[in-house]
């Protein structure tokens, strides 16, 4: 049985996760319609590149971030189960909790 410290932690946590799933989210929609807007602007070519590696690498920074968050419940990785991964998923490759 836990105790309410215990499930207020457990829910920060899946915040976090929460929180960082819509970040790569509004990353990964906004990418495109960024990089367009910046080629309609007639900007330099190499500050478009600029930009849109920035853009990828963020979303990479973010997904990678994702991909090691523990979770709070069984302390394992929280979108890894074996060799397999997956940063999208809701719930927990290995207890099963939700998100």
């Amino acid at each position: 049985m836990t105790t309410v410290s215990e499930q207020l932690q457990v829910e920060a946590v899946l915040g976090r996760i929460r929180s960082l799933h819509l970040v790569l989210a509004a990353v990964l929609v906004c990418y495109v319609p960024a990089v367009f807007i910046l080629y309609l602007m007639q900007l330099p070519e190499l500050l478009i590149i600029a930009a849109s590696s920035l853009l990828i690498i963020l979303g990479l920074i973010i997904a990678l971030i994702i991909g090691f968050a523990r979770c709070p419940a069984c302390n394992n990785y929280f979108h890894v189960r074996g060799a397999s991964g997956n940063v999208f998923v809701r719930k927990c490759m290995n207890c099963g909790i939700t998100l």
